[in-house]
């Protein structure tokens, strides 16, 4: 680790030691002889964060090597990846976790006798006397504070995102503050007495994010008399006396075996740390504890970016730290997958500026970063998300009317831009693929100056056509989108940093739909050389309630979401859509279905409304060598249906629902759920309903294979006064396909959560969702999480409560019946083989929960070399007697008062109040038992939605809607007649409607032989739409009647209702005279009725 300077210690930093450490110790001599000199001054007392000697803040006890009571937070502390809900404050310059450190020997933790296996912070552990210094008052003590003072919280977030890379969304919840003032040595004697040390520790947490802020105001002494220092210099030469132990500064994690240490910690050295930093401010230090302490030291083997991830359309600015840098340094990024080179600036000796490029891809890519140099030094990942997910900077007001050739507002937030610079507004075509070459963004027209953050211009462009869209040409253009860009004259050699408008289509004259009619009948012949769309499960959930729990298939659209009303662009493509659902990206050929719903939450069909979704060619997230993440769904799926059937409507029936099927909803399955709540209480995807409290990780869900992993952490529960009771609740859940997928974890800290990806910190905000490899995390309002495997479509919610965890598991795929394992049963459809041990032996559903606890639940305990966790799980010492507690042996007797008011009926409830003794506890597990039995009665619901039925040609329809009961009534148009099918149909249970199609056929005047000519068509048609067998035959139907009966008829007539029509001779007769005079040709039909060949033959 490179040693940081800051220009105030160079005098000491070269010297021999030997030499040096006489010159310390003579000049410590001169000090003492005038009595007035000071050694070591770093940050001003003023500078500190606010502490109390007199009495606010708490002190520690007024004892050699003692130190404060059990300190209970309110918000747990993340250190070395596992998290504290307690700590202790010792004189001796430590602060420790889990107990007590009394030692007054300071080691460094990497030195042979160092034994604590205590976590341990250490801002200056030294021998620190607090008995002996009653003649020499200078008011010495130690103080402390837990507090989540909002200011205070503020300025500590302030200070660790001004000076540590990486952290600009850090907020504080929760600061530890720990004050030593004016503390002597132990065995001072002399003027010994009168040397005292005063500096301080913060510790701050996010719940899921910590750091530690370490001020050293003056800092005079580094060893005790015990220690090896001198009994009126309170210092030591190591050089002389090897077994002299100075002050140690650093971390040290309690397995002995992960620590930090500052570099010249238990050294003499240590005297100069208020001269020293590692944020360029002497006497003041920041670390990051969470994870692998970092120092934010320059000169490491790796890069840091901030922000690691953003928007597939770049131009945005991020930082990069680790290698020290100067002014004179050259310096240049790439996005090693794309080849994709651009230059950076030095901003700082430790950070330099990179601006992203425009990316067209999105995930995880490779950032590599250069510095004087050939050779690409350094290297980390970067982020590059879809743009559906980020809202616009760039805000299109009135986005209804953007038509060509009309004058247009677009504003922007004041944050998002510098108010007084010159920035440029380009209206950017996209161009798609074109031969070898990579999609890139062509200039429309822009306009530059000091733009005001509300700006109206005339949309126009000479590279649009207007009078003729020629389609994959490199002049057209079928999609807009704008960016506001500024040049920084600090960082001249980067590209400009933009902000960007959401992307729009070229629209002509909305009043004027020819265009879009020409539009669409060019994409529809364009369409006839791809292959047809593949239409993959699971067909739409007939009502939007579904949709929104069936999580493992489907997610929120963010282009039409009623939960978005306040933006404006929200179900502008999806006029009379309430909301949408998209099904999850899964299929090998990055295909997608869109579900939209109405305000009454029934699914809406294209053919009826223009605003319904379709089957996509393009999922929106879709990509590879032909498709680009968004733009290959927005040009080939959504703009086709605008111009089709919103635009314009002429083609949207017939031919484009050809290409791009309308969505139905007969054919959908629901998913099973699966709960893992309170106590823990289970619930298996199968329904058995059981208890089971074991410690330890388990595997709640895997498959045949462990291609399924889903395991949970469960700690023993405790009490209102942190005490251990003999019930466990689930505290931490990881859920990964571990060979083709990112682990994602989810633990609970304190009040809050942490989550983990790949057993690395990962922050989030509420309302996004975030994409790794072959699995999603969406972090909800409510504070819960969703993650989705979706290859599988396996979902698992957590809700995260101040106590435990509470789970859900969806799973909805036929190809898992059976093959599931785990703690959630075997998915099968059968709750009475629920109980499989690992080892395949089956338990009996009736068996006792005793039983199921030791011959089923431990089984499936996870061994260490098969955990997805990102640390082992606590082990119960041997002094805990650990008995679990089975609620069908609990007794009426046991339950506590106060218990009925609390769970009323609720019998999980009423055992978590028994056995913990904590209302928040069984409060959370009524409440999400509760939620999970709403889910459970939903997804069960029998749902009656018929199918689509057109309009018959020459005809009218009125339908009161598609539910059970639903009536549609034909009729035809004037001067027609109906010759097939029933006037009036119903929706039945079976989601059929009742009788057959209507036809409508053109009136014809009567022979006047009691007959009238009609063209039937007679079709068979398959289930795929195509036509089997056609047989055209000219029918000449008897009226029933003969017109005058003085005339005799030629031939004799017959019952044709009696007798099948090929057998009367009437109609024989008339049959060969229709084709007495050559061939009768008829037109090819569109449609015939199945049912008539019931009434001919």
């Amino acid at each position: 680790m490179k040693e940081l300077t800051n220009g105030l210690d160079i005098m000491f930093s070269n010297a021999g030691a030997p030499r040096r450490y006489k010159v310390i110790y003579l000049v410590w001599l001169l000090i003492l002889f005038l009595g007035k000199a000071k050694i070591c001054a770093g940050v001003a007392l003023d500078d500190f964060y606010p502490f109390d000697i007199d009495g606010q803040d708490n002190k520690t006890e007024y004892k050699d090597d003692g130190g404060s009571e059990l300190i209970q937070l309110d918000v747990d502390f993340p250190f070395f990846n596992y998290t504290y809900s307690s700590l202790y404050v010792n004189n001796n310059g430590i602060i420790s976790f889990v107990e007590k450190l009394k030692s007054y020997k300071p080691l460094n933790f990497n030195d042979k006798e160092f034994k604590d296996d205590i976590p341990i912070v250490a801002p200056f552990w030294a021998d620190v006397d607090m008995e002996n210094f009653r003649d020499v008052d200078l008011g010495e003590c130690v103080v402390y504070r837990v507090t989540n003072d909002s200011a205070l919280l503020n300025r500590s977030a302030e200070d660790i995102r001004e000076h540590f890379a990486g952290q600009k969304d850090f907020t504080a919840k929760q600061m530890i503050i720990v004050t030593w003032y004016k503390v002597g040595f132990y065995g001072a004697a002399g003027d010994g007495k009168t040397k005292r040390n005063t500096f301080q520790a913060v510790l701050v947490t996010s719940g899921v994010k910590s750091f530690a802020i370490f001020s050293y105001n003056k800092i005079v002494w580094t060893t005790g008399s015990n220690s090896g220092g001198g009994t009126d210099t309170g210092l030591a030469d190591t050089s002389v006396d090897t077994d002299a132990h100075p002050a140690v500064v650093g971390f040290s994690s309690g397995d002995l075996q992960q620590y930090y240490l500052l570099e010249y910690s238990g050294t003499d050295e240590i005297i100069n740390i208020g001269r020293r930093s590692n944020i360029g401010i002497p006497g003041k230090y920041i670390f990051r504890l969470d994870g692998t302490v970092d120092d934010q030291s320059c000169g490491g083997e790796k890069i840091e970016i901030f922000p690691s991830s953003v928007s597939m359309l770049g131009r945005e600015a991020i930082r990069v730290t680790g290698p020290c840098l100067s002014e004179v340094t050259e310096v240049k990024a790439r996005i090693r997958e794309l080849n994709l080179e651009f230059n950076c600036h030095v901003i700082q000796d430790q950070s330099a500026l990179c601006v992203i490029p425009s990316l067209f891809r999105t995930g995880d890519l490779t950032f590599d970063f250069l510095q004087n140099g050939e050779r690409w030094e350094y290297s980390t990942t970067i982020t590059s998300e879809n743009i559906m997910n980020i809202p616009a900077k760039i805000v299109r007001q009135q986005v209804t009317k953007w038509d060509l050739n009309k004058k247009v507002t677009v504003s922007w937030d004041l944050n998002s831009a510098p108010r007084h610079k010159e920035k440029t507004l380009d209206v950017l075509g996209y161009i798609a693929h074109i031969d070898e070459e990579e999609p890139r963004f062509e200039i429309v027209q822009n306009y530059s100056g000091l733009l005001t953050e509300t700006y109206t211009f005339k949309l126009l462009s000479e590279m649009i056509d207007t009078q003729k869209l020629k389609l994959n040409s490199r002049v057209g253009v079928d999609s807009l989108v704008m960016r506001l860009c500024w040049m920084d004259e600090h960082h001249p050699k980067t590209l400009p940093v933009c902000i960007w408008s959401d992307v729009f289509p070229v629209r002509w004259k909305s009043s004027n739909s020819i265009y879009s009619e020409q539009w669409c009948e060019d994409w529809l012949n364009s369409e006839q050389n791809f292959p047809p769309i593949t239409l993959n499960p699971p067909s739409c959930p007939c009502i939007a309630s579904m949709a929104g729990n069936d999580s493992g298939h489907f997610q929120k659209d963010p282009l039409c979401d009623i939960d978005k009303s306040s933006v404006n662009t929200n179900c502008v493509y999806n006029p009379n859509a309430h909301k949408c659902y998209r099904r999850n990206l899964r299929s090998v050929d990055g295909s997608g279905t869109t579900c939209c719903y109405n305000k009454q939450g029934n699914l809406m069909d294209v053919r009826k409304y223009p605003g319904s979704g379709t089957h996509q060619r393009y999922h929106y997230r879709a990509q590879g060598y032909t498709a680009v993440p968004f733009f290959s769904y927005f040009e080939s799926d959504l703009l086709p249906r605008l111009h089709c059937c919103q635009y314009s409507d002429k083609h949207c029936k017939k031919e484009f629902v050809k290409y791009r099927p309308a969505t139905t909803c007969q054919d959908y399955k629901p998913p099973s759920p699966a709960q893992a709540a309170g106590d823990p209480h289970l619930v298996t995807l199968d329904g058995k309903s059981y208890s089971f409290n074991g410690v330890g990780d388990f595997y709640l869900v895997t498959d045949q294979n462990s291609s399924i992993v889903i395991q949970v952490r469960a700690e023993p529960a405790r009490d209102n006064n942190g005490e251990l009771q003999n019930a466990t609740v689930f505290s931490s859940i990881a859920v990964a396909m571990p060979l083709s997928s990112d682990t994602v974890e989810i633990r609970k800290t304190g009040e809050g959560s942490e989550v983990l990806v790949n057993s690395a910190p990962f922050t989030t905000t509420k309302s996004t969702t975030s994409q790794f490899q072959n699995i999603s995390l969406l972090h909800n309002d409510d504070g819960s999480f969703l993650i989705v495997l979706e290859p599988v479509s396996v979902s698992v919610t957590v809700e995260v409560t101040p106590d435990l965890l509470n789970i859900i598991v969806l799973i909805g795929e036929d190809s898992l019946k059976g093959e599931i394992l785990g703690l959630l049963g075997n998915y099968n459809g059968n709750s009475s083989d629920d109980f499989i041990a690992r080892n395949r032996t089956m338990l009996r559903s009736s068996s006792s929960m005793r039983d199921i606890h030791f011959d089923f639940g431990l089984t499936w305990k996870v061994p260490q070399n098969e955990s997805i966790m990102s640390s082992p799980p606590m082990e119960l010492s041997a002094d805990i007697n650990f008995q679990p507690v089975f609620i069908d042996e609990q007794s009426e007797e046991t339950v506590r008062n106060g218990t009925y008011e609390i769970c009323g009926t609720n019998l999980q409830c009423k055992f978590d109040y028994s056995v913990t003794g904590k209302e928040s506890v069984a409060k959370s597990t009524a409440q999400f038992t509760n939620k999970f039995e709403a889910l459970k009665k939903e997804l069960d619901q029998k749902v009656v939605r018929c199918p689509y039925l057109d309009t018959p040609t020459n005809g009218n329809m009125t339908q009161n809607g598609d539910s059970e009961g639903a009536v549609a009534t034909f009729t035809c148009d004037t001067g027609y007649e109906m010759i097939g099918g029933t006037a009036t149909r119903v929706c039945q249970e079976n989601n059929v409607w009742s009788g057959s199609v209507v036809i409508c056929a053109a009136k014809v005047a009567d022979d006047g032989e009691g007959f009238s000519q009609k063209i039937v068509i007679v079709a068979t048609v398959s289930a795929t739409g195509g036509i089997v067998l056609i047989l055209i035959v000219s029918v000449v139907v008897c009226c029933m009647r003969r017109r005058r009966k003085s005339k005799p008829s030629s031939v004799e007539m017959t019952d044709i209702n009696n007798i099948p029509i090929f057998q009367n001779p009437a109609f024989m007769k008339k049959l060969q005279d229709t084709v007495a005079d050559g061939p009768f040709r008829i037109p090819r039909p569109k449609y015939a009725d199945p049912s008539i060949f019931v009434d001919y033959f």
